[in-house]
C-alpha cells in the first residue's frame, strides 16, 4: 500500500508543495493540474525534482466534463486527452483521474457514456497508462461509486478502474455492505477525507470542511477495515483541499496528513491493540521571561503561595514549587527561551510531561515524525528529549520511572524553601488549557491522541460575549494529564485576543489544584485575583439552593461554583500577564473544567481587557 497526498491539499508553489510532501513522509503525490500550469517548471524538470525528493508521481487530475457530449464537445474533449497521456508520459505519470461529468450536455444514455470510457482506455493503454473515474455526487448522471462501477464493468477494459472518494462515499449516505469483493478489485485509488457533523449543501461541505481522517465524524476506519478485509492494497491518498489547509505552512499540514494515515492504518490492523496513555503526570512548566516582566512574574507565583526552591546548575533558571508543582522561570540570555520570550512575550515555552513508558513515546515520536529538539546541557546534566508542541514551543519527556527527579539532578536546592514547599496548600497541576488557530484545533487534537494515547472528549462551546469558543479536551485514564484545546473564529474572543498578543498559539492557562479553596483564598492577595460580576452569585445561589453563608464567601473571594452527579467544582482565577493566567481549582467528584461558569469568566476578562485598553496598557 502506498501513501499519497493530493497537492491541491497543500499552500506554496508545486515545487514548495512536493518538499513538504517528501519531508512529511509520503511516497508521491497526486498532482493538480493548476498546481502544474501556476508552476514555472516544465514536466521534465518536475518529474527530476520528484525523483531527487524520492517521491512518486501517482496521479494527474480531474479530467473533467468528458464522457457522453455531443459530438463536437467530443472531439475536443478526445483532443484533450490526446494532450493529458504526452504530458503524463513526460512526468513519468502513470494514471489520469477522470470525474464524472457535471455538465448538463452529457447523455443519460449508459451506453453512450461506457463506449467513451471505453475509448479513453484504449487511447491511455497506448501510452501505457491507466484511468482512474472518480464519481461526484452532484454530477449529470453518475454520482453514486455503485454506479460507477457498473458504468466502468459495462466499458469492460482493464485499464479502467474506479476512485473511491470517502467524502463522496458518506456523503451520499452510502452502506460499507455495498462494498463487494468484485467492486473493490476495480479499485484504483482510494481518496480520504473526514468531515465535521455539518448539514448543508454537499458541494460547500466539501469545498470548505474536508479535514483529515479522524478529524471528522466518518467511520473512516469501519471503511478502510472492510477495503482491506476485501483485498485492497492499492494507492490511498489524502485529499483535503480545504481554505485553511491551503492558508497554512504546507509541511506542516502535509505532516498531519501523513500523521493521520499511519493513525488510520493502525486503527485497522489485524488485531488492533488500544492505544495505552503513555502519560502519567506534569511534570513542569516552563516560563520564558527576561528584565522586570521576569520580576512581574516571580511575584505573581509567590503570591500563590510558591517559593524559590532550587536555581539550576548553570543556567539562569529558577524553580518554583508548592506541593507536586515544579514551575521554571527562565531567564537564560542565547537560549530557547530567550528567542521564545523575543517572539512572544512572558509566556509558557515549555512543557514537561512524565511518563513511565519513555521509550514507546519516543518510538511514537519518531514514527509520527516529531521535530526532535535538542538542548544544551553539561555532561552531568539530564538529557530530556523534546519535540516541537502547538506553535513553536516545546514538550519535553520525562522519564518518571527513573528514580531521581529532574530537578534533584539539574538543580541545586535553596534551602530550607527546598525542603517543605507547602505554600498554600495547591497540591498539582489539574489542567492546562492551550488556545490555537482554528486549522490546528483538530491536528493538535489528534496529535495528542496518536503520540499520548490521550482520550478526546466531545467538543462543546464556551460561550463569549464576543464569540464563540469552540472547546476539546484531552485526558489521560486517571485524570493526572489533561489538557483542554480552545479554538475561536472571533478576533476579539478571550482565545484569540491571547493568540494576538502572543503572536501565535501557545498555553493560555494553567489550573493548579488545592484541597481546601478557601483556606487557600484567604491567603491570596486580592489584587491579582480576577473579579467576577456579583450578580453571578445570585444566579448560582438560586441554581444550586446553596447555603447563603457559603453564597457570601464565594462572592468575597470571587470563587465560582459548579455541581453535578459526580460532585461539586470550586474555581477562583488569577488577572493575566500577558494574556497568561491562573486557575485555582477544588475538586469533590467532580471530573468536568466548570464549563457552565466559562461565560461569567469570559465576561470578567473581557471587562479586564477593556479596562486595560482605557488605561492605554494595552
Amino acid at each position: 500500500m502506498q501513501l499519497a497526498l493530493t497537492t491541491s491539499t497543500l499552500a506554496g508553489d508545486l515545487q514548495e508543495k512536493l518538499q513538504a510532501a517528501a519531508k512529511a513522509g509520503f511516497a508521491g503525490v497526486e498532482l493538480f493540474e493548476k498546481d502544474l500550469l501556476y508552476s514555472d517548471k516544465s514536466a521534465s524538470e518536475l518529474q527530476s525534482l520528484a525523483q531527487q525528493l524520492g517521491l512518486q508521481l501517482f496521479t494527474l487530475q480531474p479530467f473533467t466534463d468528458f464522457e457522453g457530449l455531443p459530438p463536437a464537445l467530443r472531439s475536443k474533449a478526445f483532443e484533450r486527452a490526446q494532450r493529458k497521456f504526452q504530458l503524463m508520459q513526460e512526468l513519468g505519470i502513470t494514471t489520469l483521474v477522470v470525474t464524472s461529468s457535471t455538465s448538463p450536455q452529457a447523455a443519460a444514455d449508459w451506453q453512450v457514456l461506457a463506449a467513451d470510457l471505453a475509448e479513453l482506455a484504449d487511447g491511455a493503454a497506448q501510452f501505457q497508462l491507466r484511468i482512474a473515474y472518480e464519481p461526484l455526487p452532484w454530477a449529470a448522471q453518475i454520482k453514486t461509486l455503485q454506479q460507477a462501477f457498473e458504468l466502468v464493468q459495462l466499458a469492460q477494459r482493464p485499464n479502467l478502474g474506479l476512485v473511491l472518494d470517502s467524502f463522496s462515499f458518506f456523503a451520499l449516505k452510502t452502506e460499507l455492505t455495498s462494498l463487494s469483493a468484485a467492486l473493490v478489485e476495480r479499485i484504483f485509488i482510494v481518496q480520504l477525507a473526514d468531515s465535521p457533523e455539518l448539514t448543508m449543501d454537499i458541494q460547500q461541505l466539501d469545498k470548505h470542511f474536508r479535514c483529515y481522517a479522524g478529524q471528522g465524524i466518518l467511520p473512516l476506519p469501519a471503511l478502510f477495515k472492510q477495503l482491506r478485509a476485501l483485498g485492497f492494497a492499492g494507492l490511498v491518498s489524502q485529499k483535503v483541499p480545504c481554505e485553511e489547509f491551503r492558508a497554512s505552512n504546507p509541511y506542516q499540514i502535509a505532516r498531519n496528513g501523513y500523521r493521520s494515515l499511519q493513525w488510520l492504518i493502525k486503527q485497522t490492523a489485524a488485531e488492533p491493540n488500544p492505544a495505552p496513555s503513555l502519560l502519567s503526570s506534569l511534570e513542569f512548566v516552563e516560563l520564558a521571561s527576561q528584565g522586570g516582566e521576569a520580576n512581574w512574574l516571580e511575584q505573581l507565583l509567590l503570591a500563590l503561595g510558591f517559593r524559590k526552591t532550587h536555581q539550576h546548575r548553570s543556567k539562569e533558571v529558577g524553580l518554583y514549587r508548592q506541593g507536586q508543582i515544579n514551575l521554571l522561570i527562565n531567564r537564560e540570555a542565547d537560549s530557547f527561551a530567550n528567542a521564545y520570550y523575543d517572539r512572544h512575550g512572558s509566556s509558557v515555552c515549555a512543557l514537561g510531561l512524565g511518563s513511565n513508558q519513555l521509550e514507546q513515546v519516543l518510538a511514537n515520536c519518531r514514527e509520527y515524525r516529531c521535530d526532535f529538539v535538542q538542548s544544551p546541557h553539561l555532561p552531568d546534566e539530564m538529557a530530556l528529549p523534546a519535540i516541537r508542541n502547538v506553535g513553536d514551543g516545546l514538550l519535553y519527556l520525562v522519564d518518571t520511572a527513573q528514580a531521581e527527579r529532574f530537578f534533584e539532578v539539574d538543580f541545586v536546592p535553596l534551602p530550607p524553601e527546598s525542603l517543605n514547599p507547602l505554600g498554600f496548600g495547591l497540591t498539582r497541576i489539574d489542567h492546562i488549557t492551550q488556545a490555537v488557530s482554528s486549522t490546528e484545533f483538530l491536528a493538535v487534537i489528534q496529535f495528542y491522541q496518536i503520540l499520548f494515547g490521550l482520550t478526546a472528549n466531545a467538543e462543546y462551546d464556551l460561550i463569549d460575549r464576543n464569540g464563540i469558543v469552540h472547546s476539546r479536551s484531552l485526558v489521560n485514564a486517571e485524570h493526572s494529564v489533561q489538557f483542554p484545546i480552545n479554538t475561536s473564529l472571533s478576533r476579539e474572543s478571550s482565545t484569540e485576543r491571547f493568540r494576538v498578543g502572543l503572536s501565535g498559539s501557545g498555553v493560555q492557562h494553567i489550573a493548579l489544584q488545592c484541597e481546601d479553596i478557601f483556606a487557600v483564598a484567604k491567603q491570596l492577595n486580592p489584587h491579582h485575583i480576577l473579579p467576577i460580576s456579583p450578580n453571578y452569585y445570585e444566579e448560582v445561589q438560586a441554581e444550586f439552593l446553596l447555603d447563603a453563608a457559603l453564597v457570601e464567601s464565594m462572592r468575597a473571594h470571587n470563587i465560582l461554583y459548579d455541581a453535578n452527579e459526580q460532585g461539586e467544582f470550586f474555581h477562583i482565577y488569577t488577572r493575566h500577564i500577558n494574556g497568561l493566567f491562573f486557575e485555582i481549582v477544588q475538586r469533590q467528584g467532580y471530573q468536568g473544567f466548570g464549563e457552565r461558569n466559562a461565560a461569567a469568566r469570559l465576561a470578567a476578562q473581557a471587562r479586564e481587557y477593556q479596562r486595560m485598553r482605557e488605561l492605554l496598557l494595552i
